[in-house]
This record gives C-alpha cells, structure tokens and sequence, in this order.
C-alpha cells in the first residue's frame, strides 16, 4: 500500500486501503453502485460521504458521486490511520491457571 499526500488544509497523511482497476468488459455504472458491488461490510451511505470528502480517486483525481466509471479507470479509496492490509497478530505469554478444560469446556481462572 502506497502513502499518498492530499491538500486538505491540515497535515494529514492517508492511506490507500482499497485500490481497484475497472475490468475492461465492464459497463457504465456510477461509481457508488460500482463500489458498493466490490466493497464487503460497507454501505453506500458510507461510499457517498466518501466520495464527498473527496476520499475516493479515479484515475487520481477526486471523483464526483454521479461520476459513471469507464473501462481500465484506477480507483483508489484513501483514509486515514494506518493502512489496510495483513495484520500480524503475536502470541504473547501469559500465566494463567486452567481450572477445568474438556471438549466442550475451558474454565480459566
């Protein structure tokens, strides 16, 4: 993921966490429809304020909520904080005291 610099008047560093290329085969569609059919766990409500605050790039330029893609357009949304991706999750070593542990149970104390 790319960290990309974006004139708001403050500061602020965001992040590319969502970075989709339009399929050549695919037909005019508004961007927030477009968006909502590629995007899992995030309304359209949500896109469209996205969309407002300019978050969301086609071919690096702000796009506009009744902006239609078009084949091969580069869209990329961009948020603040850290990056989307992988996350690593490390196990840490903690004492506890197991109480009780079958198939179906665990009991920690």
């Amino acid at each position: 993921m790319s960290e990309v610099k974006k004139d708001t008047g403050k500061e602020e560093d965001l992040h590319i966490h969502h970075h989709l290329t339009v399929d050549g085969k695919q037909e005019p569609m508004r961007i927030d429809k477009f968006l909502l059919s590629k995007l899992e766990k995030i309304s359209r409500n949500r896109i469209q304020k996205g969309i407002e605050r300019e978050a969301v790039l086609v071919n690096n330029k702000p796009g506009k909520s009744n902006y239609k893609i078009r084949p091969h357009d580069d869209i990329k949304i961009l948020l603040s904080g850290e990056p989307s991706g992988p996350h690593v999750v490390l196990p840490e070593e903690i004492p506890i005291e197991i109480v009780y542990e079958d198939e179906a149970i665990l009991i920690i104390n």
